[in-house]
């Protein structure tokens, strides 16, 4: 497994618009619309823990950690399967 780093880290407002955008039928801007098409993962800060999204497989799964390595191992391991 590679090194975890905060390269999928983004800002937690974004994070957050992302999220609610992929939870909901709503239209949003070009900036969230843009990373649905991605097949990425990343991670924001929110509060005292780290929610995670993985749409390398456009299936959009979230998951929530309490610290920043096991994240970042996390989105690592799901661009490894990708």
């Amino acid at each position: 497994m590679r090194n975890p780093s905060s390269r999928n880290r983004i800002p937690t407002e974004l994070g957050e618009r992302i999220t609610d955008f992929l939870l909901s039928s709503e239209d949003n801007n070009k900036e969230e619309q843009a990373y649905i098409g991605l097949k990425i993962s990343f991670y924001y800060k929110k509060d005292d823990k780290y929610i995670c999204i993985d749409n390398t497989t456009q299936d959009c799964f979230i998951e929530e950690f309490t610290n920043e390595v096991e994240a970042m191992h996390w989105c690592k391991e799901s661009d490894s399967i990708a």
